[in-house]
């Protein structure tokens, strides 16, 4: 007999589920990048950078104030190519 297993806990799915709406809203909010640090920027925005990474990513999932709405250039470029220290100074990465 093949069980189903759940991939994510109750509480988790209802984060999920939550985060999808907070993330489509705040594109809607915000329909340009406000990063704009890559040459290929389309100035529109169509993602969201959370600027608290790893393992704090979870705790302000569900925070607006930690989105940033960027295209998908630029969002590449702050994971990609920036150091931590750079993504910092230029206020696309929080440290906690």
């Amino acid at each position: 007999m093949k069980m189903n297993i759940n991939k994510f806990s109750k509480k988790r799915n209802t984060n999920n589920n939550q985060y999808t709406k907070l993330n489509k809203q705040f594109l809607q909010d915000n329909k340009f990048c406000q990063a704009r640090i890559s040459p290929e920027c389309t100035i529109y925005s169509s993602e969201v950078h959370h600027k608290y990474p790893g393992k704090n990513r979870d705790k302000y999932l569900l925070e607006t104030n930690s989105f940033l709405a960027v295209c998908n250039h630029c969002h590449r470029m702050i994971h990609d190519k920036l150091s931590t220290e750079e993504a910092i100074s230029l206020g696309l990465i929080n440290k906690e």
